[in-house]
């Protein structure tokens, strides 16, 4: 069965990392080249981990480069021996570059500027070898994403955990549209256009999407004998460990 955007997660989408996006995707200059965002996925693709990641790796990028707009920093450089007053700067911050030569690297003859850029590039690579793997490594323990058909990580929930949203969620019986309400006021899933609607008004996401997405999901429970379609326009998502009843719209 298709399992292709089945929904989008604002705990993994909040606001502010979305509209981060937009100076990211004008300067991918911020993203390594492992992390680059994809300014138009296909729409028949859903997001991806990296999609996802790639704010992250422009906040610390951002972080680092941050001690160049300090009051401090700027009154070092008129000092008379600003370099090495710039660089104990760094040192007090970051506790970087190492004053015992104790690293690999000759820092002795680089500039301050230098030293920056030198240390973006070492938290990046040091980050996509340890925290920065968390996100994918969680999302995969958890069924919410996977690479099956794919070389990348990407959003596709496996039907392990869309049961277990189902049966955390509806106690006995729910509309369907009452279901995907109540998915996004718990766990934050922006399924459908109608739970999507500041994204919408942000330009974040096409509406066709987000209807498609919506019928996608449907038509998985369906599958999964958590849905029953009453008519057209009357669907609801029952716990298979509690319902007993009948139901009607």
């Amino acid at each position: 069965m298709n399992d292709q955007n089945v929904f989008y997660s604002t705990d993994e989408f909040p606001q502010a990392i979305l509209a981060s996006w937009a100076p990211i995707l004008e300067n991918r200059a911020n993203c390594p080249r492992s992390a680059r965002i994809i300014a138009h996925h296909r729409p028949e693709s859903p997001p991806t981990i990296i999609q996802n990641d790639c704010p992250r790796w422009a906040r610390i990028r951002t972080h680092v480069e941050s001690i160049r707009l300090d009051a401090a920093w700027a009154a070092a450089a008129g000092a008379e021996f600003s370099e090495a007053e710039q660089i104990e700067l760094m040192r007090e911050r970051f506790q970087w570059p190492p004053a015992d030569d104790g690293d690999d690297d000759d820092y002795s003859r680089k500039s301050p500027d230098d030293l920056v850029a030198n240390l973006v590039e070492k938290a990046l690579a040091r980050h996509g070898q340890h925290v920065g793997k968390i996100h994918a490594a969680w999302s995969r323990a958890i069924g919410l994403s996977s690479r099956r058909l794919s070389r990348r990580t990407r959003y596709a929930p496996d039907d392990r955990l869309l049961k277990s949203i189902v049966v955390s969620t509806v106690d006995d019986r729910m509309q369907f549209d009452e279901f995907l309400a109540e998915a996004k006021r718990r766990y934050g899933l922006i399924i459908g256009d109608a739970e999507g609607s500041s994204l919408l008004d942000a330009k974040l996401v096409d509406q066709e999407e987000l209807s498609e997405n919506r019928d996608n999901l449907e038509t998985r429970l369906v599958g999964l004998g958590l849905v029953r379609r009453l008519s057209d326009s009357c669907s609801f998502v029952e716990n298979p460990f509690a319902f007993k009843g009948n139901v009607a719209c």
